[in-house]
């Protein structure tokens, strides 16, 4: 699939998910460049609900293995789905990149 090297994010505040728009927010950047999708396949993008908004990205290395930054460790680190566990009960929606947007082409 290659790389997107033109894709620019829209300006937003620091404590954006705070003001109710990390839905909105989230949900338009995604629809941009990917689809929705019910299943998880290696370099799908998953959102994770904290409080009333997806709020958290990561992405998906394995159906239940992702990769997402951690301003705590201050790096990016590994997380898993496994039923009852924190990643798997917040886990919100999972998108698929979709080349023809990513070209574009949409």
């Amino acid at each position: 699939m290659g790389f997107a090297t033109d894709y620019k994010v829209r300006e937003y505040p620091l404590d954006w998910n705070l003001h109710g728009m990390a839905d909105d927010f989230i949900r338009k950047e995604l629809e941009r460049i990917a689809n929705e999708v019910h299943d998880i396949l290696p370099g799908d993008i998953g959102t994770f609900r904290f409080g009333r908004c997806d709020a958290h990205l990561g992405i998906f290395t394995g159906r239940k293995s992702f990769i997402h930054t951690n301003r705590t460790a201050g790096k990016v680190v590994r997380g898993v789905l496994i039923p009852g566990n924190g990643w798997h009960r917040h886990l919100s929606k999972i998108y698929r990149l979709n080349i023809e947007k990513l070209e574009g082409r949409n």
